[in-house]
């Protein structure tokens, strides 16, 4: 009699299937996005019951200034009835408009088991907030971009036609560039600094970056403020003013954001996960 194939061996022969956006269940209820469930389909056929009672179901939120993860346990029963619902409350910030906001929904194993952070399956990522229209064409006002060029984790490029792009490393071992850059450690991490020496370019630029500047300008925090006028002083003196109303205007804007709070609150839900 042949043996069940070992769970290690399943997730090889699987190799992280595409879970159709159409699979997942799910609602916006005012600031709450909901996943009520999965439809099984070639996705979850062929996986062994166990393995996905096993299985937790992630629900992967990201903005431009935003980026949480919630989950909730045993994949299995999210295919039948009476699961409950995995709940993700978003900050009022995101469900205005002004912002893009996706979601990947991932079936995933938790770290305490023997394939630890494994995924099962991964959903392409679905647009729950239309963000505004403009030249980016509803983009963020942050792009993310992978390069094979940087010596280093990332590097924030900003151009006075085009607008800022922060890249990220593609040719870290072991590593998708868009993981990285999904993990609330890393975005978090950079966010204040990116969004100090933008507001410092936009400053110091004041003509050569209407096109794209708007956008920044809009953010909370920054909304209001009147750019700081450098016409008629010497070089060192007007770096310091727009230095000055940079950095001003960049912690009222975590502030305005939540942003320590929403750190905290990503990396606790992270080690909960398991």
């Amino acid at each position: 009699m042949a043996s069940a194939p070992r769970q290690s061996d399943v997730l090889k022969r699987t190799d992280r299937r595409e879970l159709p956006v159409g699979c997942v269940l799910r609602s916006m209820v005012v600031q709450e996005l909901r996943i009520h469930g999965l439809v099984g389909g070639d996705w979850s056929q062929g996986l062994d019951r166990a393995l996905l009672s096993q299985a937790w179901v992630f629900a992967d939120v990201t903005s431009s200034f935003h980026s949480i993860r919630r989950g909730r346990r045993d994949a299995l029963g999210a295919l039948g009835r009476g699961w409950g619902d995995l709940v993700a409350e978003l900050p009022k910030q995101l469900t205005s408009g002004d912002h893009r906001v996706r979601v990947a929904v991932t079936v995933a194993l938790p770290e305490t088991h023997a394939n630890g952070g494994g995924i099962v399956a991964r959903s392409p990522e679905f647009v729950i907030v239309e963000g505004p229209k403009g030249a980016a064409g509803g983009q963020s006002i942050l792009p993310v971009r992978p390069s094979e060029s940087l010596s280093g984790l990332c590097r924030l490029v900003i151009e006075d036609l085009d607008g800022p792009v922060l890249y990220v490393s593609s040719r870290l071992q072991g590593l998708n560039w868009k993981d990285v850059a999904r993990q609330p450690h890393f975005k978090f991490g950079v966010l204040e600094g990116c969004v100090r020496q933008i507001l410092l370019h936009i400053a110091c630029r004041q003509e050569s970056v209407e096109r794209w500047a708007q956008a920044w300008l809009q953010l909370p925090g920054v909304n209001g403020r009147d750019l700081p006028e450098l016409e008629g002083r010497d070089l060192a003196e007007a770096h310091r003013e727009a230095a000055s109303w940079a950095a001003d205007c960049t912690e009222a804007c975590m502030v305005k954001l939540d942003v320590a709070d929403l750190f905290a609150k990503a990396v606790a839900a992270g080690e909960g996960a398991g």
